[in-house]
């Protein structure tokens, strides 16, 4: 009997942060914290696993507990792994869409305020035969190396602006790009018309700020872009979102998701290369904020993601085309 309580003591515990983020994800508060907290929804999913292992245990260790053991927590406990689940899959499982032609090469990268290596940024443009490029967080510094590493060379074309800090948002592309317009977000972002051999593409590259504090600079920079896409529908959302897919914001827009569309998997994009630390133990990648989007027009054949020194976010490299 001491045996089973105690395992049950343990399931409770455990089920605490597991109910917690669902209830939150479901909810999606307003709060600032609330916000921030829903990037790391696919953590409750292990937590139930545990949950209902010890609880198994509960049946091993005191059959009589049988009754009690099945009741109303198990049920909670069961209906959260399958809800939790549901949300996953998705990313894993699926049919993507047919693309009717050639496809093209998308890239997307946060260079961290302009820290990013420019040569490994221009190798990684040419080995995946990139030729749609959109950058955030690029400095007139970094501008200023990648093309001495020879991007314009490879992506000779370039919409955006490029700023002193976070605020930078810039494409680059093989073909033309016109009819650039900025999208009133609080860091930079921008809708255009990129005219490549597939086609014209309508593409927004965009980078709301991070929910940070309260978050009501993030939940504005979402309407923008949402009143953005009412009045210029694009082909391709692209950029560092600081949204996942369990944000409702960020699905809220309407697009497809590439990496789901390809069944890519849960594949978190920050914190990359051990930036971040907590007591000088690096932070492994958790939350997949960085994204490639696609409107109705399109569909992904391949997604990949690739690591750049100097930055804090993986590259997410998507091949894509018009259904």
């Amino acid at each position: 009997m001491g045996r089973s309580r105690w395992l049950f003591g343990l399931a409770a515990l455990v089920a605490l942060p597991a109910v917690a983020l669902t209830l939150n994800r479901i909810v999606q508060p307003d709060a600032g914290w609330a916000i921030r907290l829903v990037a790391f929804t696919p953590f409750a999913l292990p937590f139930y696993v545990v949950c209902l292992l010890l609880v198994i245990g509960v049946l091993l260790a005191d059959p009589a507990a049988r009754r009690r053991a099945v009741g109303v927590p198990t049920v909670v406990l069961a209906l959260g792994l399958v809800v939790h689940a549901s949300w996953l899959a998705p990313e894993f499982v699926g049919r993507s869409p047919d693309v009717a032609g050639e496809t093209f090469t998308v890239m997307n990268l946060n260079l961290l305020r302009g820290n990013a290596d420019p040569e490994q940024v221009v190798r990684l443009v040419e080995e995946r035969g990139v030729e749609v490029l959109v950058l955030e967080e690029i400095t007139d510094a970094a501008v200023a190396a990648l093309e001495r590493a020879g991007l314009s060379e490879v992506l000779p074309h370039s919409a955006g602006q490029a700023g002193s800090d976070v605020e930078g948002t810039m494409v680059f592309a093989t073909e033309n790009i016109e009819a650039v317009s900025q999208i009133g977000t609080g860091f930079g972002a921008w809708s255009m018309t990129v005219r490549l051999p597939q086609g014209d593409v309508q593409l927004a590259a965009v980078h709301p700020v991070a929910p940070v504090g309260d978050a009501r600079s993030w939940r504005q920079d979402f309407g923008v872009l949402e009143a953005s896409q009412r009045e210029r529908p694009s082909d391709l959302m692209v950029g560092d979102f600081n949204a996942t897919l369990d944000h409702r914001a960020l699905r809220e827009l309407g697009f497809d998701d590439a990496a789901a569309m390809v069944n890519h998997g849960w594949g978190p994009t920050w914190p990359d290369n051990g930036t971040t630390d907590i007591l000088g133990v690096p932070v492994p990648r958790m939350v997949a904020i960085d994204h490639v989007l696609l409107g109705d027009r399109m569909a992904a054949t391949e997604v990949d993601s690739a690591s750049v020194d100097g930055t804090d976010h993986r590259a997410v490299i998507a091949e894509v085309g018009l259904r």
